[in-house]
């Protein structure tokens, strides 16, 4: 047990490096494992509700992070040549998103301005020396001109999408996901010759898109495998065509590669993108609905792990509260005949009504019947729920509802909630 978890905090730590493409596709069989486990009847089903529950937060967080960063940013087309980062109207954000401020402990604030978006970084930031950009000075590596990460990727992107247009294939089958791949690839093979886990990270990746090409050929399929073919213009190619071009990657030498540039942070960011469309998130969904069909355990303590193992998801990604399935499992909760699990349940619920207005809609009834539960510590709790809803925002019929419903708890025979109603 312990090994095991050992095992899954560290593929969870280097999930979004760009040298372990292999983390992903080993979470997904890990996953396969903890989804069999769940029907055992002994200390391994809570080790796979917890560890489940921890590999779907990751996703869901990851996910949110990817969703919220635009990698392909748009171009400012006026700007003043002699601005400085302290302008009003100048971006200097920069990755560390630290502002104009650089912290004393980071050496000095020097900043430069990317020549293609004009928004400012700090050179500390992106691993820039100030002699590379000092004249008059012997520095092999000074920079005469200097592009951000992300408009390297903007510019290969624009390219390739031409070239395309040049091939006659369609614009929607081109999809910025293929050029993310092969940047990734490029970034690897720059570094293979001095680093054996780049070299094998690389060599992976390219396996990987060869054996998907081969099961295309067989009309085989692999259910929660490394499924790295991405939709785009590439599957108008034959197979053969593109196991060829797989093939000829392998040997692709690093001289030739535009990317030397781009910083780790980046490519972490874009392997999250990628990983937004990759088989561990395509499962996400299927691994949640595993987790939520133990609500059906007849023991109370079993069903109350599955909710707080759904509250940790939940943390980082409070729409999954809108998904059907668990809608469903949600108002079965609010309902169960353990007092806990009831309790549980509509804590979790009431987290988000005011966060998430429209979960009021699909809730609102369903609590408002909790209004004569059993437990007093539930009837409280419900009422402070939804005397914050009519707060946010109910609709008229609702609140006269509520306010109906709260009136008959002055004659409640806890004297908290006759002082809660007053």
């Amino acid at each position: 047990k312990t090994l095991l978890l050992a095992i899954l905090e560290d593929l969870l730590r280097v999930l979004n490096f760009p040298e372990w493409p292999a983390a992903e596709f080993t979470l997904v069989t890990f996953s396969s494992l903890f989804v069999k486990m769940l029907d055992s009847k002994s200390n391994m089903q809570q080790l796979a509700l917890d560890a489940l529950g921890t590999i779907c937060a990751k996703v869901k967080r990851d996910g949110v992070s990817a969703q919220s960063g635009n990698v392909i940013p748009s171009d400012k087309k006026e700007f003043d040549a002699m601005a400085n980062p302290h302008g009003e109207d100048e971006d200097a954000s920069c990755i560390c998103n630290s502002g104009k401020d650089l912290p004393a402990a980071q050496k000095n604030g020097l900043m430069l301005d990317c020549d293609s978006c004009h928004r400012w970084f700090h050179a500390y930031c992106m691993g820039i020396r100030e002699s590379q950009l000092t004249d008059g000075n012997d520095d092999p590596d000074k920079i005469e001109i200097w592009i951000c990460d992300d408009c390297q990727i903007k510019k290969e992107v624009k390219r390739q999408r031409e070239r395309s247009n040049e091939q006659g294939n369609a614009q929607d089958d081109f999809h910025p996901a293929d050029i993310f791949q092969q940047i990734q690839l490029k970034y690897l093979t720059e570094r293979a010759s001095d680093d054996f886990l780049a070299k094998a990270a690389r060599q992976f990746i390219i396996a990987r898109r060869i054996c998907h090409s081969t099961q295309n050929e067989r009309g085989e399929s692999e259910d929660m495998d490394m499924d790295l073919e991405m939709e785009s213009g590439d599957k108008v190619a034959s197979n053969d065509e593109m196991k060829q071009f797989w093939l000829e990657q392998w040997f692709v030498q690093s001289e030739s590669l535009p990317y030397s540039s781009l910083s780790r942070d980046f490519m972490m960011r874009l392997v999250r993108q990628l990983q937004r469309s990759g088989p561990l998130a395509k499962h996400c969904d299927t691994i949640l609905w595993n987790i939520l069909r133990l609500m059906s355990d007849k023991a109370p303590k079993n069903r109350e792990r599955v909710l707080k193992a759904l509250a940790r998801i939940t943390d980082v990604d409070p729409s999954i509260l809108q998904l059907d399935f668990v809608q469903k499992v949600m108002q079965f909760s609010i309902k169960d005949l353990a007092k806990s699990v009831r309790s549980a349940a509509i804590d979790l619920v009431g987290k988000y009504m005011s966060k998430m207005p429209e979960l009021s809609i699909e809730y609102f009834e369903v609590l408002l019947g909790r209004f004569r539960d059993t437990g007093p510590s539930v009837r409280k709790r419900v009422m402070k729920i939804l005397r914050q809803m009519c707060h946010d925002g109910l609709n008229i019929e609702s609140k006269v509802k509520v306010c109906v419903s709260i009136s008959e708890g002055i004659f409640d025979d806890q004297d908290s909630i006759q002082k809660e109603v007053l």
